[in-house]
């Protein structure tokens, strides 16, 4: 066992910046989300019916929150942080999270036409039993928002992912081997085909690992 010392720190929002590429165990069992307004540059967490009348007409935006932990290359460490999860981020989350997972997120940097979302694959499946138990991060979504009281548990409006899959068939005689429609998968297919996109993708580790 190490003698030396705990590294220890104030327990903080983690957002995935533009450019950015983390590592991450999951200590909760599932993110938990509320809905905000963003107003005069900065997010303002939506009151519901004591919603500010002008904020409250503003587009409402849903984040998610859970506890987690970040891989420290540098001290082989990992560190407790509040994750912060974006609508896109989350349908790469639904149906996946559990306790005891690593996962790598990142968010490419943007191209001139837009801004690249963030993306999240699930690297491995370990024993929840192998993590640290789950802290409480109220406290310091009370602290980012500045309230005295917050709900947690609304859930991303956005429909998942519609997922489809090309058919055989003859194509139009003028272009020879052009492709036909892309019909909409039953749930089983569906399953394992997020499963199969989930292996195909490449994160910013694995290309680099290739590369070497």
């Amino acid at each position: 066992m190490s003698d030396s010392p705990k590294q220890v720190g104030v327990l903080r929002v983690f957002r995935i910046e533009e450019g950015t590429t983390v590592h991450a165990r999951t200590l909760s069992d599932g993110y938990k989300g509320v809905f905000t307004h963003y107003v005069k540059r900065r997010s303002v967490l939506c009151g519901g019916d004591d919603c500010d009348g002008p904020t409250h007409k503003t587009p409402k935006i849903w984040k998610g929150y859970a506890a987690v932990e970040l891989w420290n290359a540098a001290t082989n460490h990992w560190n407790p942080f509040v994750l912060e999860i974006t609508e896109s981020l989350e349908l790469d989350l639904r149906g996946k999270w559990r306790r005891g997972q690593v996962w790598e997120f990142y968010r490419e940097m943007p191209t001139k036409k837009k801004s690249m979302p963030i993306t999240g694959k699930l690297l491995e499946e370990r024993d929840p039993s192998s993590v640290p138990p789950e802290f409480d991060y109220r406290p310091v979504l009370l602290h980012l928002y500045h309230v005295h009281a917050i709900h947690l548990g609304v859930l991303n409006p956005m429909p998942p992912r519609v997922i489809v899959e090309a058919s055989e068939g003859n194509g139009p005689a003028i272009l020879a081997g052009a492709g036909a429609g892309k019909p909409q998968m039953d749930a089983e297919t569906e399953q394992k085909y997020q499963e199969f996109m989930n292996k195909m993708k490449k994160t910013p580790t694995e290309k680099k690992l290739e590369r070497a």
